[in-house]
């Protein structure tokens, strides 16, 4: 008789990079991105806290129809000076591993500003 070996669950990462204080994230929308950094991480890895970060001044990436398209993704050194707002606010991960604010996802590892003024 042989014996099975129990699967890994194919929702759930087997290895997982837990957040890290300082790290840079995205709150994604449907059509915008914004910056924030990771101010806090529970002892779990449960709950993140998170600030926003003053959206930098950048020429357009593009023009969408005729509007501006802003495109900027901070690097850590820019991430360490970066202004930040009064804004924080807290994500929860998921069964997935992913990280969501209210139902909008928060991708952990690049703070990255994205606008598009024609949507």
């Amino acid at each position: 008789m042989t014996q099975k070996m129990p699967q890994a669950s194919p929702s759930v990462p087997v290895t997982r990079n837990p957040p890290q204080v300082g790290q840079g994230a995205t709150l994604v929308y449907p059509e915008d991105r914004y910056p924030y950094i990771i101010i806090g991480v529970s002892p779990s890895g449960h709950r993140i806290t998170l600030q926003e970060v003053q959206a930098k001044a950048v020429a357009p990436a593009d023009t969408h129809n005729g509007f501006p398209v802003f495109d900027h993704v901070y690097s850590e050194a820019e991430l360490a000076q970066a202004e930040l707002l009064k804004r924080t606010v807290t994500a929860t991960r998921r069964r997935d591993g992913s990280y969501y604010v209210g139902g909008s996802k928060m991708e952990i590892g690049q703070a990255r500003y994205y606008r598009d003024y024609s949507s």
